[in-house]
């Protein structure tokens, strides 16, 4: 009897340790699908900072053609 009950602590501690691991890795994946999720708006408002740039920097020579035309 006392042998199978100490087994049953060791069956019941390892569920339990089994649960906190799949609640930690559960917990991880939800961070790192909020980090890839971050990291593509960001990837997306550099792309978009990139393009205005660009625009900006087409206009800005486009006037100094026309001041240097005057």
């Amino acid at each position: 009897p006392e042998m199978s009950r100490g087994l049953g602590d060791v069956y019941k501690r390892q569920f339990q340790n089994l649960m906190y691991f799949t609640l930690n890795l559960m917990i991880m994946h939800g961070a790192v699908q909020d980090l890839q999720e971050q990291s593509l708006r960001l990837s997306s408002t550099w792309a978009l900072r990139e393009q205005v740039l660009k625009t900006l920097t087409r206009s800005l020579k486009n006037l100094l053609r026309l001041y240097q035309m005057q």
